[in-house]
């Protein structure tokens, strides 16, 4: 990887992280949803069809610029997470099982689709 890729890669990531952002904030103030994160469940779901899409029909040095830099400061795990365990610990299980498997099933989904549409 050249110095140049390096740091390009390092401000994709930053440009996914404010669009994460953008789009939560936005998505949370829409549907103003106190139990269900939806910001961020869109934000992982269309990040997982990118990340399909791009795995499918990139092939070039454009791969790690769009799916570790842009893709990867854009989507979140660890918010997901501690969305989860924040419902954990107000005991709404049944929520936080429903929010995991949510995003399990379409995100998985999502990749797979746009992966197929994109091969």
């Amino acid at each position: 990887m050249t110095g140049f890729v390096f740091f390009a890669v390092c401000a994709a990531g930053g440009l996914g992280a404010v669009a994460r952002y953008l789009l939560d904030s936005a998505l949370t103030r829409l549907f103003r949803s106190p139990a269900w994160p939806v910001g961020i469940f869109a934000v992982n779901l269309v990040g997982s069809c990118a990340a399909g899409a791009a795995a499918a029909g990139l092939t070039g040095n454009e791969v790690p610029l769009i799916s570790t830099g842009f893709l990867g400061g854009f989507t979140t795990f660890s918010t997901l997470m501690v969305s989860v365990v924040q419902m954990l610990s107000t005991r709404r299980i049944a929520l936080a099982i429903s929010y995991l498997a949510a995003t399990a099933i379409f995100c998985g989904a999502g990749a797979w689709v746009f992966y197929l549409l994109s091969g």
